[in-house]
């Protein structure tokens, strides 16, 4: 029987993706995000869930990452979390912080449930 490695929490992974947020400052959060979103793409992502996706997203849009979010925006739908009420106004920030009004407003379209934040 074959033994199967346990899947790592993603609370390490959240505490990676806020520092950016908390200290906008350092030189290097580029290359940390581009790190955690190689990992939730090609190593699938341990667990990733509507907090991750949305800390990826959020860092995109403060670090003007298109193309890193337009990956983690193609993981979102393969993944089912299209529809999320966390991770759809994450999307639509990230296109707006982007300046790409019209993948914004595609987005925007999609959203079922319209709230005070979308």
């Amino acid at each position: 029987m074959e033994k199967l490695a346990p899947i790592p929490d993603p609370k390490p992974y959240h505490i990676l993706l806020q520092q950016p947020h908390q200290r906008p400052s350092l030189k290097k959060p580029m290359s940390r995000t581009d790190f955690l979103v190689k990992k939730l793409l090609h190593e699938k992502f341990p667990k990733s869930n509507t907090f991750t996706l949305a800390f990826l997203l959020k860092s995109c849009s403060i670090l003007a990452a298109l193309k890193e979010g337009q990956q983690i925006h193609r993981h979102v739908i393969a993944s089912g979390f299209g529809s999320n009420l966390f991770v759809h106004p994450s999307l639509l920030n990230f296109y707006m912080k982007c300046e790409e009004v019209a993948s914004g407003r595609i987005v925007f379209n999609e959203i079922t449930e319209k709230n005070v934040v979308a």
